[in-house]
């Protein structure tokens, strides 16, 4: 993947930026589209979020879903960066969903996604549906100063949460699901949202040529 990139040919790397290429998408699903925000704040970050004061629909209640442009390729290893920002007690889902599905279902069926919960000024583990193996530590708190680090390789079966940049702990898929996510196509990063006490700010979107433990 480095390789399609000709100015890597001179100047060592071991990662391409490629935030500037993310695009970030509002999903029809539950008129998202008319409920979702996004920005690109001074820092070069995307801030994703929803203003529900300036929607009045029936779906006001109901999950929307943001997902990126990028379809993942089978043999492309990416980081995605996020920090979590909370002005209440709410929930945080993110993952990966099928290509197919964007329009019609919530992110979080097709299972392959994490949920965080607000307690008290951190941000906790509170669902991982198929990621539940624990490959290092076992502290799920974030401190609202912490980013989370997603590792996507999709032919590697990876599929990992970590914190960052302290790298406490680090959660992947079990064993039997490694399998399923080689087998799935089309799929694409997805942020999901229902209440306006919630934002996401991605920091980093990158493609590597290895992960760092």
């Amino acid at each position: 993947m480095l390789s399609q990139f000709p100015i890597f040919d001179v100047i060592p790397t071991t990662q391409i930026n490629i935030l500037d290429d993310l695009q970030l998408l509002k999903c029809s699903f539950n008129e998202g589209n008319k409920r979702i925000y996004i920005f690109k704040n001074q820092l070069n970050q995307y801030e994703v979020g929803l203003n529900k004061e300036q929607y009045q629909g029936q779906f006001k209640q109901q999950f929307a879903n943001c997902i990126s442009n990028i379809d993942l390729q089978n043999d492309t290893k990416y980081i995605f960066r996020l920090k979590l920002q909370s002005y209440q007690s709410t929930y945080y889902q993110i993952g990966l969903m099928q290509n197919k599905n964007l329009h019609t279902q919530e992110g979080n069926k097709d299972y392959f996604y994490v949920e965080f919960k607000t307690e008290n000024d951190k941000f906790l583990l509170s669902s991982c549906f198929y990621l539940k193996k624990y490959l290092k530590g076992k502290d799920n708190q974030l401190t609202t100063e912490n980013q989370i680090e997603f590792r996507i390789w999709l032919n590697g079966g990876i599929f990992e949460v970590v914190d960052y940049p302290q790298q406490n702990f680090k959660i992947g898929l079990e064993n039997e699901k490694l399998e399923k996510l080689k087998s799935i196509s089309n799929l694409k990063f997805f942020l999901q949202l229902c209440d306006s006490n919630r934002k996401y700010v991605i920091t980093d979107a990158l493609i590597v040529e290895k992960f760092n433990d």
